[in-house]
């Protein structure tokens, strides 16, 4: 069977959305139980969670290898994202960025790796920001808000400096190899072209 990289790479991308959203549901789903979390809160946060993850099975068995697959995941997860950091009652949640970054990574592709991280950091500014209007930070807290958004930038920049810099590699061994093919191939020609004139020779000498 032959081996389809982009089959392999969304399959695992489904893969670690669906870890992600299953540990991030039974989080959320604790805390309900301890009375953190109302059920209507539990309710749609279940839908955003649950949904996205099995349709990207869905797009999976009917075609394995679709485009579509990479986009939704990071569109369904950043809908995931925005409610959540606008609705929490902690600093942590913006960590949850993160292990998606990770995702993303596989599809090796430094466009798309550039939306979902600028996405990222536009979306904690503007956390930020509206927090700042609403509540107001105190002198205390300013450090941790320096601290959240110097993270998913340098997070960001670092995805995408992987994927430039693991693309350029596999380029470059890519190269090698078909240069190494086109190398092999000249030697066979040599050795079939030296071996009909000692063909060609032998018989004039018999």
């Amino acid at each position: 069977m032959d081996f389809s990289e982009k089959k392999y790479i969304n399959k695992t991308a489904i893969k670690g959305h669906t870890i992600i959203d299953s540990i991030l549901f039974a989080a959320y789903l604790l805390e309900v139980l301890k009375g953190s979390r109302t059920i209507g809160y539990f309710t749609v946060f279940a839908l955003l969670t649950v949904v996205p993850v099995a349709a990207e099975w869905l797009i999976y068995a009917r075609n394995p290898e679709s485009n579509v697959i990479k986009h939704f995941i990071g569109m369904t997860y950043g809908v995931l994202y925005l409610f959540v950091i606008f609705t929490t009652t902690s600093l942590l949640p913006f960590t949850y960025a993160f292990p998606m970054f990770i995702v993303i990574i596989l599809y090796m592709d430094p466009r798309f790796n550039i939306l979902i991280g600028v996405f990222a950091s536009c979306a904690n500014v503007a956390y930020v920001v509206y927090y700042a209007i609403t509540a107001g930070y105190a002198k205390a807290e300013i450090p941790d808000v320096e601290i959240r958004i110097a993270a998913i930038v340098l997070t960001t920049i670092f995805m995408i400096f992987t994927t430039v810099a693991v693309t350029k590699v596999n380029s470059m061994k890519l190269k090698q190899i078909q240069d190494k093919t086109e190398e092999a191939r000249r030697l066979m020609e040599n050795v079939l072209a030296s071996s009909q004139e000692m063909i060609t020779d032998i018989a004039e000498i018999t």
